[in-house]
């Protein structure tokens, strides 16, 4: 009899355990169909001739540029930009 209540127990907490993970489950299906949809976006014509321009900085200003994080700031305010228009979008906060 014991076995029995113990096999009910193994098996109780393994669906409780699949219940648990079926949020995160879902939410990695979710993540995955976006970057899928990402993906399916094509490059921009104009972005071949980026590197042109990358190239074409003089090592003076990408020397000074590196010292004061140029890149690393341009990522912020990109991001804090995007943010703020996703903000913007949501009833009762923007």
């Amino acid at each position: 009899m014991s076995f029995l209540i113990q096999w009910l127990v193994e098996a109780l907490q393994w669906c409780f355990n699949m219940l648990l993970a079926l949020p995160l489950h879902l939410w990695v299906l979710l993540l995955g169909g976006l970057q899928a949809a990402v993906n399916a976006i094509p490059v921009p014509s104009f972005f071949a001739s980026a590197s042109n321009y990358v190239a074409a900085i003089p090592p003076s200003v990408a020397y000074f540029a590196a010292g004061f994080q140029i890149p690393y700031g341009l990522g912020v305010v990109i991001s804090a930009w995007v943010l703020r228009w996703i903000l913007r979008r949501i009833p009762f906060i923007g």
